[in-house]
C-alpha cells in the first residue's frame, strides 16, 4: 500500500510540475498498449477477493475517455487484420477484461456503449457452463467471513498447494473456518452467464477464450493443454455462434506458457494470444509468445492511470 502511494505521489507531482504532458506529447509514437481490467466496482461491503478490482464505474469511465481522447481505440478484428507483426502507425490501445465477471456486462458495458469504444472479454468455459468461484474469491469469502481467530496455517497450505490441491485445501480450510459456503449461488450473482455473453456481443463487443478452468497451463501436460485450449474455442464458438480467434492466457505471466502452450494455441486456431507481461507492442516487432499487457488496478489514481498509459507508449515501460 505504501509503495502505491509513493507511485500517486510521484504521478501527481509530474501532473503538476507540467512534466505529464510532456510525457504525453513523447508519447504519441505508434504502438499497441494492451490493458487488461478483471472487475469494476466498489470494494465497499465486497464479500470476496479485492484485489481482482481494476477501477470503480466513476474512475473506469474516466479512464476510456482518457484512452479514447489519447489513442486510437481498437477492435479485436483490427489487431487481428494487424497480425502478429502489429503494422501500425499511431499510438492505439486495446481494452481487455478476463475472468466473466458479472460486473463487467451491468456496470462495464454501459459506460462503453455511452462511450461508443469497443472491448474484448476474455472468458474461462467451465465457470459459464458450471458455475463455481474462482479459488481466489472463494479463498477470500472463506476469510473475510471466519469465525475462528487463527488459521494462518491453513491458508498457508492453501496458497503453497499445487493448483490440483487448491480445492481440496480449500475445503479443509473451510471447515476449518466453521462457515458455509454456497458455493454455486454466489458464483451465479458473481460472473457472468451465457446471456451476459451474448449481451455483450450484441452490444459490439467482442469475446474470446480464457482457457477452460483457469489453470496455469505451463503446469498441465500436453494433453490438458490441448484441451484447455480447443474445449472452450469449442464451448465458446457453439454457445455463441462466432469464431473466436483470440485466447488470454490465465495468469498472463511469464511462467504461464511456455512454447509448447504457444504451439499448442496456434494448432487451436487461435490466431494471437495474449499474456501479462508487460509493456507495449512496437510495429513490427512480432512478440516472441504473446502479445503484452499491462494490469489496470484499483490503485491507478487518475494521475497514475495517465502517467502510466503515457510512459510506456513512449519509453515502452512505466517507473510508476
Amino acid at each position: 500500500m505504501l509503495i502505491s502511494h509513493k507511485r500517486a505521489f510521484l504521478a501527481t507531482a509530474l501532473r503538476r510540475s507540467g512534466l505529464l504532458r510532456v510525457l504525453e506529447v513523447l508519447a504519441r509514437r505508434p504502438g499497441l498498449l494492451v490493458l487488461g481490467y478483471h472487475r469494476i466496482g466498489s470494494l465497499a461491503g465486497n464479500p470476496f477477493y479485492d484485489g481482482v478490482f481494476s477501477a470503480t464505474p466513476d474512475d473506469f469511465a474516466r479512464q476510456v475517455r482518457h484512452l479514447r481522447d489519447r489513442f486510437r481505440v481498437l477492435t479485436l478484428d483490427q489487431v487481428l487484420a494487424g497480425g502478429p507483426e502489429l503494422a501500425l502507425r499511431e499510438p492505439c490501445v486495446l481494452i481487455t477484461f478476463d475472468d466473466g465477471y458479472r460486473d463487467n456486462v451491468d456496470l462495464a458495458l454501459p459506460i462503453l456503449q455511452d462511450l461508443a469504444v469497443p472491448a474484448t472479454f476474455f472468458l474461462p468455459t467451465d465457470f459459464l457452463e458450471q458455475p463455481r468461484l474462482f479459488w481466489w474469491d472463494r479463498l477470500a469469502y472463506i476469510l473475510k467471513h471466519n469465525p475462528v481467530a487463527n488459521l494462518e496455517t491453513e491458508v498457508n497450505a492453501c496458497l503453497m498447494a499445487p493448483p490440483d490441491d487448491i480445492p481440496g485445501r480449500l475445503d479443509q480450510l473451510q471447515r476449518r473456518a466453521e462457515i458455509d459456503v454456497p458455493e454455486a449461488e454466489l458464483a451465479r450473482s458473481l460472473l457472468m452467464d451465457w446471456d451476459g455473453a451474448r449481451r455483450l456481443l450484441g452490444s459490439g463487443m467482442t469475446v474470446g477464450s480464457h482457457a477452460r478452468s483457469h489453470r496455469n497451463l505451463a503446469q498441465l501436460d500436453e494433453a490438458n493443454q490441448r484441451d484447455e485450449l480447443l474445449g472452450s474455442k469449442a464451448v465458446l464458438e457453439a454457445n455463441l455462434g462466432v469464431e473466436i480467434s483470440a485466447l488470454a492466457y490465465p495468469y498472463g505471466v511469464a511462467d504461464a506458457f511456455t512454447d509448447q502452450t504457444c504451439e499448442l494455441a496456434i494448432e487451436a486456431g487461435y490466431r494471437l494470444t495474449f499474456g501479462f507481461q508487460g509493456g507495449i507492442n512496437r510495429p513490427g516487432r512480432p512478440p516472441r509468445s504473446a502479445i503484452s499487457r499491462i494490469n489496470v488496478g484499483h490503485a491507478d489514481t487518475p494521475d497514475l492511470f495517465r502517467t502510466r498509459a503515457a510512459m510506456l507508449s513512449a519509453f515502452g515501460r512505466s517507473v510508476v
